[in-house]
């Protein structure tokens, strides 16, 4: 989907840019989000209650695969289905 005032050419250079960003700083695993994050008191806790390692999952698949809509809203509709609009904030908050 082209934005007004952006190339196709500019679209695709952000495009792997971004792709290179992802691929230079994977995703943290499970261990670091809730002990660091967590211990360092960088989320509160209701950010904590609803981030577990089924929706850390989905969210490491959304981040390595962020272009792929479908991928995104079937975990985000997972998310949403085990925690509603909170869980959805939480996560991506987190």
């Amino acid at each position: 989907m082209l934005m007004l005032g952006v190339s196709e050419e500019e679209l695709q250079r952000d495009k792997e840019r971004l792709m290179n960003f992802i691929k230079e700083n994977p995703f943290p695993d499970y261990d670091f989000v809730t002990n660091d994050l967590i211990l360092k008191k960088l989320c509160d806790i209701e950010q904590y209650s609803e981030y577990g390692k089924i929706n850390h999952d989905l969210m490491k698949e959304i981040y390595e695969n962020i272009f792929d809509e479908k991928l995104i809203r079937k975990n985000g509709e997972s998310i949403y289905e085990r925690g509603d609009i909170r869980a959805l904030q939480n996560n991506y908050n987190t």
